[in-house]
């Protein structure tokens, strides 16, 4: 056997102590390794692709929101000829919107009264 610690032969004994979980931990990393197609360097991946789509997609969902809002600006604006009530109205239409889809998640249940 090599003196690489990070090296584990699976033939060895295992250590005198019952439980070394350092050293099933080397084994089975090993094992995957050996049973696996990718080479190591392609292991660990963070990040990747599905990461950058959802970066986009919030991106544009936030410039789709702020567009919308800008048009009811503007159109409020118009109405009023006040940029000031025409800004409370949309802030508080865009308010509304959020809380009423963060109730409409359905991250509680509403049959045991929470």
């Amino acid at each position: 056997m090599s003196d690489d610690p990070q090296q584990v032969d699976p033939k060895e004994d295992p250590p005198s102590h019952p439980v070394d979980f350092e050293h099933y931990r080397r084994l089975m990393r090993d094992q995957a390794r050996a049973q696996s197609e990718l080479p190591p360097e392609e292991y660990v991946e963070i990040g990747g692709p599905h990461l950058v789509r959802a970066a986009w997609r919030a991106l544009l969902w936030g410039v789709m929101l702020l567009a919308v809002a800008g048009v009811f600006t503007l159109l409020f604006y118009h109405f009023t000829n006040n940029l000031r009530i025409a800004l409370v109205v949309v802030s508080a239409m865009l308010l509304y919107m959020f809380v009423a889809a963060k109730l409409a998640e359905g991250r509680f249940d509403r049959r045991n009264g929470e």
